[in-house]
């Protein structure tokens, strides 16, 4: 019995196909990345948006994932 068949292989790639527009680059260290944001808050705002529990979780749920679905 002779199996016949295709000589082509199957390659399947993992990698996303476009890098989000808001993620920082590879080589780009994490406090220079924080320091290009948009919207900077004070000591004193920071506490005041951390007291809200309601619009933290809001907010954390909002924000899209880094994933493809």
């Amino acid at each position: 019995m002779t199996k016949r068949g295709s000589n082509n292989s199957l390659t399947i790639s993992i990698a996303p196909k476009h890098r989000l527009l808001n993620s920082p680059p590879v080589d780009c260290p994490f406090d220079e990345y924080l320091q290009t944001g948009t919207r900077k808050l004070t000591v004193d705002e920071l506490h005041q948006h951390a007291q809200d529990a309601r619009s933290l979780y809001h907010e954390f749920w909002t924000i899209p994932t880094n994933h493809l679905e």
